[in-house]
């Protein structure tokens, strides 16, 4: 274990089949992304609600080298109902359990509360973007908002 989360860690995280390691050119062991950078934890199951507090968040890891404070960055998230319907625009803001800052390598997610007020109950598909600022990583996914 080197404490890099290259194309191998990412394609475990994320289920998908892993890359050679050193695909993006660079030597073994160099990358770093700089400055702040997060990225979607998997296409599924990092798509959550919490039905206590009516609440879409999307799980995220921090991946760059400085601290990301909550309420720091905005995502963007389209629901579409399964059934049929509009889509609905969302803005999720970050933020982290303890509501600290995530630490490079931390965990964070990006939510919005009350959720069902703005996309209704159902099965959502659900597409989401970080901010160009992260990186503007892509998550696509379903969620059922009771």
């Amino acid at each position: 274990m080197d404490g890099i989360v290259g194309y191998q860690t990412w394609a475990a995280l994320r289920e998908d089949a892993p890359r050679p390691p050193s695909t993006d050119g660079r030597a073994p062991h160099t990358y770093v992304e700089h400055g702040a950078e997060a990225r979607w934890l998997t296409d599924q199951t990092g798509i959550l609600y919490g039905a206590g507090d009516d609440t879409l968040y999307i799980e995220a890891f921090n991946t760059g080298d400085v601290p990301i404070a909550p309420g720091q960055f905005t995502a963007t998230a389209n629901l579409t109902p399964v059934a049929g319907g509009n889509t609905v625009q969302l803005h999720l803001t970050a933020f982290t359990d303890d509501g600290q800052a995530a630490q490079p390598g931390g965990r964070l997610y990006f939510g919005v509360p009350n959720v069902s007020n703005d996309a209704g109950h159902g099965e959502f598909t659900v597409q989401a973007w970080m901010p160009p600022e992260l990186g503007g990583d892509q998550i696509n996914g379903q969620v059922t908002i009771t």
